[in-house]
């Protein structure tokens, strides 16, 4: 007799209790993938953080400004190999909903400091040429439909023209892609600081964050220090932040968001076993008629536990095959919120695992509870 046969058969004995199990275990493990998926995406992250590189920012906040004078101090520490730095263009396109990550720096330092963003050399070399350029990175472009060549308006209620206007016009000459998720530079907006310096009203020579990068990792705490010990005399004094102390502070919201994702997934865990438990205690309570028959036709209490096992085990089976399935589609979209970032494989053998997991658990009282009934009972039908 084919064993399958029966597995499948007794799965689908009740057909619209089997589709709702399998529909709400197939969400359940299409939320697990998808924020499980985002968790181990964002470890991922953290661990290819460049230790070599620093963020030092105005102690007061990292919106107060430093001067670019002390980028050039910077500079002669023993151990800096080069210095980036930005300052923040806060404005809006279209509608003031539509804020915009702008910033304005000397472009072509920060690719020499973020080697990850890939910008082809040409479009580098023309955003030193054009004025009013600006790259943008690639989700930018698809998400408002710009490419290489479109003049953008972008409004600023902070920083007016010395002409008094509040528009500011930049023209994209270059999309970059990031090969890696980056804490400072996931999906930014460009544009050149000689020019934004040239324009605006005030705050000239001011920007709002300086990436340091020396040349021995071992060395980033006391070159830390060494920056904050030049400025502690001056009325900008500073902070000094190693990469991944930065993004701790810049992913507190996301930290916080991980949190309540954990217990979503422990929720989801949960729902999984008792709906799984649920569907296979009524199966089986309701076929003691059948099984109590294959036991008179020679089944073995063994074979009876091995086929309320594999029902289990397909059920469940299916559902994280079909729920990982639609995560790993929706999981693109989902991880633009965060940069780059991909859905490691971990994810799927894990949750591979926990759809085992789920099935011994779920069909061990079923089987205990068809091992003790009685034949003789089972038969009259009581």
């Amino acid at each position: 007799m084919n064993h399958l046969l029966l597995i499948w058969k007794g799965l689908w004995r009740k057909p619209v209790r089997t589709a709702l199990t399998f529909a709400s275990m197939t969400v359940a493990f299409l939320l697990f993938g998808l924020l499980n998926g985002i968790n181990q995406g964002l470890d991922h992250v953290t661990e290819r953080f460049h230790l070599d590189r620093l963020y030092v920012m105005n102690r007061i906040s990292m919106y107060h400004p430093l001067i670019l004078p002390f980028a050039q101090q910077v500079e002669k520490i023993p151990g800096v190999e080069d210095v980036a730095y930005w300052a923040y263009f806060v404005g809006y396109y279209q509608r003031p909903t539509v804020q915009l990550p702008i910033v304005a720096a000397d472009v072509p330092r920060m690719f020499r400091m973020y080697p990850e963003l890939k910008l082809p050399r040409s479009q580098l070399q023309t955003m030193g040429i054009v004025k009013s350029g600006a790259v943008i990175s690639k989700s930018l472009a698809r998400r408002f439909g710009w490419k290489i060549g479109d003049r953008v308006p972008i409004k600023s209620a902070i920083w007016p023209r010395k002409d008094g206007g509040d528009i500011w016009y930049f023209d994209i000459v270059g999309i970059y892609e990031p090969a890696e998720a980056s804490p400072a530079l996931n999906d930014l907006f460009f544009v050149n600081l000689d020019y934004f310096d040239e324009a605006r009203a005030f705050g000239a020579g001011q920007v709002h964050l300086m990436i340091v990068r020396v040349n021995d990792e071992k060395r980033s705490g006391a070159i830390a220090q060494a920056i904050d010990t030049l400025a502690e005399n001056s009325p900008l004094q500073t902070r000094t932040r190693t990469e991944n102390a930065y993004a701790a502070v810049q992913w507190r919201q996301i930290n916080d968001l991980r949190t309540v994702g954990n217990f979503i997934i422990g929720a989801v865990l949960f729902t999984l076993l008792v709906v799984s438990a649920s569907t296979m205690m009524q199966s089986v309570r309701q076929r003691f008629a059948e099984l109590a028959v294959l036991m008179t036709l020679g089944f073995t209490p063994a074979r009876i536990a091995g086929l309320i096992l594999g029902e289990a085990l397909l059920l469940s089976l299916m559902a994280a095959v079909a729920g990982f399935g639609l995560a790993a589609l929706a999981f693109p979209a989902v991880a633009e919120l965060f940069g780059a970032m991909r859905m490691q494989p971990s994810v799927f053998v894990g949750g591979l695992a926990i759809a085992l997991g789920i099935a011994l658990v779920s069909a061990l009282l079923p089987i205990v509870r068809a091992m003790r009934f009685s034949l003789v009972a089972a038969l009259s039908g009581r």
